[in-house]
């Protein structure tokens, strides 16, 4: 039982422990039934997928041939060398 009291003009509540326990016993309970519902979501998309939603990893950055990194090498190669040489002059 929450027993009103009076300080500085203002009604105010005095809670005991035992409130304070039961009310975070009703805060945990609403948070497992939304691991509960975030479970069965998760569990959903990965019957979707095929596989665990987690696991996969999207590809990042393109994949270059070894060609592709040549040509790209010898580009840069030759883009530093002008520039050094225009700071020189």
């Amino acid at each position: 039982m929450v027993k009103p009291i009076r300080q500085h003009g203002v009604m105010e509540e005095l809670v005991t422990i035992t409130e304070i326990i039961a009310q975070t016993r009703v805060e945990r309970a609403k948070a497992a039934a939304q691991l509960r519902t975030l479970d069965a979501a998760l569990a959903a998309l990965t019957k979707l997928t095929g596989g665990s939603v987690l696991a996969s990893k999207p590809a990042r950055g393109r994949v270059w041939t070894s060609e592709q990194r040549a040509q790209l090498s010898a580009i840069m190669k030759k883009r530093f060398a002008q520039g050094k040489k225009k700071g020189k002059a």
